[in-house]
């Protein structure tokens, strides 16, 4: 069981920044429980942001350009609408 932790070349050693301590871990059977805390830690917290990474790739979207005549379209509703409303046959 070596603990590959990103933060360090050593396999022995997990320098992780949010775990409490960053001591070497020893092989004996009362830390053995704990290296492998440590160990599954590192590999969730690589894996989260080897995601994040990909997530940002993906988010790249491209800006549909509303068509011109649409928008001369929807500006002649608008002033049909409005001159209506002049003339009092509607009431919003």
């Amino acid at each position: 069981m070596t603990a590959r932790c990103s933060y360090s070349k050593d396999p022995n050693i997990c320098r992780h920044p949010l775990l409490k301590s960053a001591s070497t871990i020893s092989r004996d059977a009362r830390t053995r429980r704990n290296e492998r805390v440590k160990e599954r830690y590192c590999k969730i917290k690589r894996r989260r942001r080897r995601r994040r990474r990909r997530r940002r790739r993906r988010r790249r979207r491209r800006r549909r350009r509303r068509s011109r005549r649409r928008r001369e379209e929807r500006g002649k509703r608008r002033a049909v609408i409005s001159e209506r409303y002049d003339e009092g046959l509607l009431s919003l």
